[in-house]
């Protein structure tokens, strides 16, 4: 999405309760969580069992420029949990969870995934599609009229 910063939740609990026989996973980053986290707890008070989303922690807003967060000092998933989450966990390294164990697991659901914060540069490029494009893209995934 272009412009969605710390929408990324909001959208997938939208997703969610729209179409309920479907699993919505939303992967989402540190910085888009502490942008918008009022969206955890209208996540964990809709409760939507088919919601699981992973939170990449590389604590630092990296598709702007790599300025700081302060994912060092808030416990993301304790936020998601305090929040209404049914499940909540903390991934620091590779071999301690599986995505099938936690796909399993009833959602509302809520991962905390720590990655390293990649070397300093510019932001990455824009997303290359125009917005109407990628509405299309998603209303044709979900077998929506264009």
């Amino acid at each position: 999405m272009i412009g969605s910063m710390g929408l990324a939740a909001s959208i997938g609990l939208g997703l969610a309760l729209a179409r309920p026989d479907r699993r919505v996973l939303v992967l989402d980053g540190d910085g888009n969580v502490l942008m918008n986290p009022g969206a955890l707890a209208s996540i964990g008070a809709a409760a939507p069992p088919n919601l699981h989303h992973v939170c990449f922690d590389n604590g630092a807003h990296a598709s702007t420029g790599g300025q700081r967060t302060i994912s060092d000092r808030v416990r993301l998933e304790e936020v998601a949990r305090a929040c209404g989450y049914r499940w909540s966990g903390r991934v620091e390294t590779l071999d301690a969870v599986t995505a099938e164990a936690f796909l399993a697991r009833e959602g509302p659901a809520f991962l905390l995934v720590r990655i390293a914060l990649g070397p300093p540069g510019p932001p990455g490029p824009r997303v290359p599609h125009a917005p109407e494009a990628m509405t299309a893209r998603l209303r044709r995934a979900l077998g929506a009229a264009t």
